[in-house]
């Protein structure tokens, strides 16, 4: 019984390797899921989790980066923390949904994991360099948090043109400041 969706699950995930070399994210990311899918009834075997590695690396280039990041984290649950690999897409899912710190701190951790791995340690070394030209970038990106979860907020506990309002200034002042950074 388990040997049918092992096989069911080697082949899509093989088809979508495939389809990922040549290009084709979003067809190899339905493979994978499909192949996910087949492996419901043993979530965290090995085969589940490559599946969910490779639906991830698709993910990314499809800038599905939320989706991306709740495959790799677990992978990590799954596997105790101790896959290198899923620390590393969950660093790359970080750094697109600019969150540089714990970007730089899930690539530190992939590189514990295996120290000899060379993409985690270049991602890691590109993180850092942003943050170094950059010095005020993290305290933008936590101000345009703030921005937004300021205008959700807005959006739900008020009327639609006061909303509004509030919105754009909000929106005003943070460019503003963002732009004081540029110069």
């Amino acid at each position: 019984p388990i040997a049918a969706p092992m096989t069911t699950a080697d082949t899509l995930r093989s088809e979508g390797n495939a389809l990922f070399k040549s290009g084709r994210y979003s067809e190899a990311e339905e493979r994978y899921a499909a192949a996910i899918a087949a492996l419901a009834g043993a979530p965290e075997s090995e085969e589940a989790r490559k599946c969910r590695l490779n639906r991830c690396a698709c993910l990314l280039r499809l800038h599905g980066y939320e989706a991306a990041r709740r495959e790799a984290e677990t992978v990590i649950e799954q596997s105790g923390g101790t896959a290198a690999k899923a620390h590393f897409r969950l660093g790359q899912c970080l750094d697109a949904l600019h969150e540089p710190q714990a970007a730089a701190a899930a690539l530190t951790q992939a590189i514990k994991l295996d120290p000899k791995a060379r993409e985690p340690r270049e991602a890691l070394e590109a993180v850092r360099a942003r943050l170094k030209a950059q010095p005020q970038l993290e305290l933008v990106l936590d101000d345009l948090r703030l921005v937004e979860e300021r205008a959700l907020r807005a959006l739900c506990h008020s009327d639609l043109s006061r909303s509004r309002q509030q919105l754009e200034l909000m929106l005003k002042q943070a460019r503003a400041q963002a732009g004081t950074l540029g110069r």
